[in-house]
């Protein structure tokens, strides 16, 4: 047509195109094309390099680079971040990339109690650790005592000068004014004592200046000449004394009434208790500061187990074995080990396995080794309690504890009673008697 060059025809090659027939009919091979690299105007910012696995196939270039000589592509390594700008002119913390965050800070560490391990042996604590009410007297002079003791003897009313001047005396001074008494005037203190008193206000009296073992010997006699026997007084004395105190005692039985101990306690007591009685009376426990073996301690506690709990009937020469050998801070450790292999404490389990003074003799053993000052505080308050006083107890349980830890058993007793020792000593006594009992626990 005119005015457009040259017109193809329809269906046929366009010059110079692959396959075109030149002039002559002779064809001619194409020459090869390059390989596509990126395309002017193609390029997108999320095809700047193919999908993984997938290599560039020539002539399709996603933004890629060109493959390489040898034919394989390489992905090229990924470019290094930018480094971290904190916010707000925050510190990076070195080595996090990251700074941290503005109001936090990480908790402290709250320290976990960790029990610590049960010692294997340990050391009890000194027996001696009570506070007496009764102290010895700082400007103690027997010979005054005993001329001021004989002239209140003489007059009316002279029985309170008489509590007043050995209620403030320790025992070891009573008994020199006792003696010094018998030198000056030719008799005994405590036959003075006995023409001038009442029934009871002469027991406090006498028991205050006599010596401790000697005091002892002599409440135990009298527990065996009463209807029967009193088991609660000698057991009293026999648990609570130590071996060396208690060798003291029989020997001034066996010099005071011709008999030894052991022999009386056969001829009054009978079965497991009287020989319960006899094994204490052997004076063969363990001192009070005798180390506390806890594996040992373990073992006794199994052996107690199996001769009650873990059997049927009850091994009391087991029992007895271990009640009478132990020393007292033993016997608490023991016990201790013996409620964590039973369902039962200790006490529990004689109940269910004993009874009558085997009994009772048993759970006394048991709570004075738990805790001597309400076992003291206790039997004070039992010598009180219901229709009628226990006066031997009473006198000989205060006479005997003024001098060693009445401090202590007197705040135990108003705890466990709700009211005070010095109360209770009111209500149940009267006149000289009362008014001793209190002077010796410093109460009015």
């Amino acid at each position: 047509m005119a005015g457009y060059g040259y017109q193809q025809p329809y269906g046929a090659s366009a010059p110079g195109a692959p396959g075109y027939a030149p002039p002559g009919g002779a064809y001619q091979v194409p020459p090869a094309q390059p390989a596509y690299g990126v395309q002017p105007g193609y390029a997108h910012p999320g095809y700047a390099q193919p999908q993984p696995g997938f290599a560039p196939q020539p002539g399709f270039g996603y933004g890629a680079p060109a493959a390489p000589a040898s034919g394989t592509y390489q992905v090229p390594p990924a470019a290094a971040p930018a480094p971290y700008q904190p916010p707000g002119g925050l510190a990076v913390v070195p080595g996090s990339g990251a700074p941290p965050p503005a109001a936090y800070s990480a908790p402290a560490k709250v320290p976990v109690a960790v029990k610590a391990p049960e010692p294997v042996v340990y050391t009890p604590d000194d027996q001696s650790t009570g506070h007496p009410t009764c102290t010895p007297a700082a400007d103690f002079d027997a010979e005054r005592d005993a001329t001021a003791i004989n002239d209140a003897f003489t007059m009316s009313g002279g029985l309170r000068t008489v509590i007043n001047i050995l209620a403030y005396r320790s025992t070891p001074q009573r008994v020199e004014i006792r003696s010094m008494y018998k030198t000056m005037y030719g008799r005994d203190l405590l036959t003075t004592i006995d023409e001038n008193s009442t029934r009871n206000t002469q027991r406090v009296l006498q028991a205050m200046c006599r010596e401790s073992d000697e005091r002892d010997a002599h409440v135990i006699m009298k527990a065996f000449k009463g209807r029967g026997y009193e088991p609660d007084v000698i057991l009293y004395i026999l648990i609570s004394r130590g071996s060396d105190e208690l060798k003291a005692v029989k020997a001034r039985y066996k010099k005071m009434f011709d008999i030894e101990l052991e022999d009386h306690i056969k001829k009054e007591c009978s079965g497991p208790f009287m020989k319960l009685l006899i094994g204490l009376a052997q004076a063969n426990r363990c001192d009070w500061n005798t180390p506390v073996k806890v594996d040992k301690c373990k073992r006794d506690a199994e052996a107690l187990y199996k001769a009650g709990e873990g059997q049927w009937g009850t091994e009391t020469s087991e029992f007895r074995r271990i009640l009478n050998l132990r020393s007292v801070p033993q016997l608490r450790c023991i016990f201790d080990q013996y409620s964590k292999i039973s369902t039962h404490t200790i006490e529990e389990s004689c109940k269910r396995e004993m009874k009558g003074d085997l009994l009772k003799a048993v759970k006394k053993i048991i709570r004075f080794a738990q805790d001597p000052y309400k076992f003291y505080a206790r039997e004070i308050y039992k010598s009180m309690k219901g229709l009628g006083t226990d006066d031997r107890k009473l006198v000989h349980l205060i006479v005997d504890r003024c001098e060693i830890d009445m401090v202590e058993i007197k705040k135990i007793f108003e705890k466990e009673h709700k009211a005070t020792m010095a109360s209770w000593i009111k209500s149940d006594t009267s006149f000289e008697y009362k008014e001793c009992l209190l002077a010796l626990i410093r109460e009015s």
